[in-house]
């Protein structure tokens, strides 16, 4: 059968393979995923170079032959859940065209092999799940490594000092709670995402090198018992996304940068009484985020207007400084005149504050399911709705997070939306109202209530700032803030 390419045997009874399989000369993918007898891979002696696919998750295979290496074209080996497997040899990690590796839940491999040669062509790399203790310190000649997964490695206590001199633009180390500081020389790192949530990280945990990672666009700290984060945070400047939930210590939020576009911090008990505070760094940032808005309106990560999405601990209510508010989870406004071609417009901040009824949901679910909020923007000329946009918003519940009360906690939730959003068929006089309406999914609530305050541009830099830029009329709860620009505070 010299001429087949795919050999595809998944949940088979299949024992062995016989060592002439490389005589299949133009086979491209061997598939063997879930072949509970299957224990030993052949070895390889002869070049099999059209190889670039080898499937063997799933199944009690014990090692691998150095021989393997003679598969010089391999760029997928998928290893997971191979329970049996305890090391790998030096020889996979020398293949230059392998691109992915995953070692996933492979729960008695201890030791991961040094790396002899330089891994220029390899994207991913995960030993999710799996019982190392440690990496080797030549960790670095993964110098093109796009991803590396070492999430839930309940026994990884320590990340080599030599991380940061690799290339590495994903690591994730979530839920590794042996894990309790972070190497300091990571500033040399090209890193776009860092989750280190759940990993029972300290006050000082987090080195300064950290706010040098110019590049870094997520941030995952949630679940650890920091107190503060660090003011440095300021300096990633292109920061889009902030992740503090279930820090129970933390305190303190400093002047975050203006680039951000997603924020979370639920269940931090310790900073419930902020969202009532205008003058906190928390909604001075915020500020800064809205007015960046207009600047860099197009955000691919975001892909839906770039609005600015913040959810804060539950204070009691929505604060009192927002200019419109309502019961329940639904509020219609009334637009200014000529809102449309007014450049001091920018937009509009979109409140819900909610109570939720106990976590007896979560429970019922496993730990992976996501939870929905759902946004709703519609205007009016009366009687007649156009649908501006619809927002999901997904709370990732992969954190562990059990001893939490996930849906027991109010929380505040803050959307930004610009109004240059709305598109041109709704920009005229006739479309003189503005409704947003607030839902969730696998969130009962109880209690709700929700608001909405216009945002202006600043008129004048020599003005204290707030959060938002606009004087109320006494005789009226409509913001007209072109009509009074020299009251503006």
């Amino acid at each position: 059968m010299r001429h087949l390419k795919t050999l595809w045997l998944s949940h088979s009874g299949i024992k062995e393979l016989p060592t002439n399989i490389e005589c299949l000369e133009a086979l491209e993918s061997l598939v063997l995923e879930g072949c509970s007898n299957f224990e030993k891979f052949p070895e390889i002696q002869k070049n099999m170079e059209n190889l670039w696919n080898l499937n063997l998750d799933d199944t009690p295979i014990k090692e691998l032959s150095c021989l393997i290496g003679h598969l010089s074209r391999l760029q997928f080996l998928d290893l997971s859940k191979c329970k049996n497997l305890r090391s790998v040899p030096s020889s996979i990690l020398q293949l230059k065209s392998l691109h992915l590796c995953f070692l996933s839940d492979c729960s008695n491999l201890e030791i991961f092999s040094e790396i002899i040669e330089d891994m220029e062509h390899s994207k991913g790399l995960s030993l999710r799940e799996s019982a190392i203790t440690e990496l080797p310190s030549s960790i670095e000649r993964q110098i093109c490594v796009a991803r590396l997964d070492l999430s839930n490695c309940e026994n990884l206590e320590t990340l080599p000092n030599s991380i940061g001199m690799t290339c590495v633009s994903e690591l994730l180390v979530r839920n590794c709670p042996k894990l309790h500081k972070l190497p300091d020389n990571l500033r040399s790192m090209q890193l776009k995402e860092l989750d280190v949530s759940g990993c029972n990280l300290m006050a000082g945990a987090i080195p300064d090198d950290l706010w040098c990672l110019f590049s870094l666009q997520r941030l995952n700290v949630s679940g650890n018992n920091i107190d503060c984060i660090p003011d440095g945070i300021i300096r990633l400047s292109r920061l889009h996304f902030l992740f503090m939930n279930y820090c129970l210590m933390l305190k303190e939020i400093p002047e975050l940068p203006s680039s951000l576009r997603w924020i979370e911090a639920r269940g931090c008990p310790l900073l419930e009484t902020l969202s009532s505070d205008a003058k906190h760094p928390l909604w001075s940032s915020l500020r800064n985020c809205l007015k960046s808005q207009i600047q860099d309106f197009e955000c691919p990560i975001i892909g839906m207007h770039n609005c600015v999405s913040v959810f804060i601990p539950g204070s009691s209510e929505i604060p009192e400084w927002i200019s419109h508010k309502s019961m329940g989870n639904e509020i219609t406004i009334d637009l200014p005149k000529n809102w449309y071609e007014d450049n001091n417009f920018l937009g509009f901040a979109l409140f819900c504050h909610h109570v939720l009824v106990d976590d007896d949901i979560c429970k019922a679910f496993q730990c992976d399911i996501f939870a929905f909020d759902t946004l709703r923007l519609l205007i009016s000329d009366g009687d007649q709705f156009g649908r501006v946009e619809k927002i999901e918003f997904i709370m990732d519940m992969n954190l562990d997070i059990k001893n939490s009360t996930l849906f027991a906690d109010a929380a505040l939730m803050v959307v930004y939306f610009p109004q240059i959003a709305i598109s041109s068929e709704y920009r005229s006089n006739r479309w003189n109202k503005f409704k947003a309406g607030f839902s969730s999914y696998l969130r009962p609530i109880t209690k709700a209530s929700c608001g909405i305050h216009l945002i202006y541009a600043q008129d004048h830099p020599q003005q204290s700032l707030q959060l938002f830029n606009v004087k109320r009329s006494h005789d009226d709860t409509e913001d007209h803030p072109h009509h009074k620009r020299s009251k503006h505070v």
